[in-house]
Parts: structure tokens; C-alpha cells; sequence
């Protein structure tokens, strides 16, 4: 039996079994719910404490949400992305020669699902031979 944080090898990338673990839906709700209490906080940034007047229609409201979405996306995943890569070490077998390497990081465009590219975020970038 699989204890939950097991690996399960079902991606491949360059010849190589990439982990993955998929979130509980209800793990999922949970964000959702976090997401959602922001977005109140959202609003009262982006409005005040009274929220929006009267003269503000909701084609302004849903940039306002947008915006957040795209702040909180990009937030999300430079710390996920930022906290893997530190789980890497310092050195790790290079994909191209086999030998062991140290691990680098760059700045890269953030590209997420459904979305152009907005933003920058640090992304594990492969080995840096020695």
C-alpha cells in the first residue's frame, strides 16, 4: 500500500519518471476556501473598507478579481517552485553526462495553464557542470 507523500511515477520527461502527487479534493477546497478570504481582503484594498460604490460596475470588480487571480497565481507558484528546487540540494546527477553536478536556478518567464506569459519566477533550471 502507497502511504500519501509516496511518489507515483507517471510523467516523463526527457527519457525520466517525474513524481507527482495529486491533492484530496478536499485538500483542493481547502484552497479554494483560503483563495476565497482573500479575495474579501482584495476588495477592501482595492475599495476601502466600504467596499466598491455604487458608480463602480462589475466589469470593474472582475479586473480587480482578475488581477488577485493572476498575484495569487504567480505568488503560488514561485513558492512552490522555490521550495522544490531547495529540496534538490546542492548536487545532483546531470541528466546529459551523468555525472554529478551543481545544481542551478534562473529567472523564467511564469507560464501557468490557461494563461500568456505574465511575470517572472525562479524555476530549478537544470545542472551547471563542473
Amino acid at each position: 500500500m502507497r502511504g500519501r507523500n509516496s511518489p507515483i511515477f507517471s510523467n516523463i520527461k526527457d527519457g525520466k519518471a517525474m513524481a507527482t502527487r495529486k491533492l484530496s479534493l478536499e485538500e483542493l477546497q481547502a484552497v479554494t476556501r483560503l483563495a476565497k478570504q482573500w479575495g474579501r481582503i482584495v476588495v477592501k484594498h482595492a475599495f476601502g473598507e466600504q467596499g466598491p460604490s455604487l458608480d463602480v460596475d462589475f466589469a470593474q470588480m472582475e479586473e480587480v478579481a482578475c488581477a488577485a487571480a493572476r498575484g495569487l497565481t504567480e505568488g503560488a507558484l514561485e513558492a512552490a517552485t522555490t521550495q522544490q528546487g531547495q529540496l534538490l540540494g546542492e548536487k545532483q546527477p546531470c541528466p546529459q553526462c551523468g555525472k554529478l553536478c551543481t545544481v542551478g536556478s534562473d529567472e523564467r518567464p511564469l507560464r501557468a495553464k490557461g494563461r500568456k506569459e505574465r511575470g517572472r519566477g525562479p524555476f530549478q533550471s537544470g545542472l551547471l557542470s563542473q
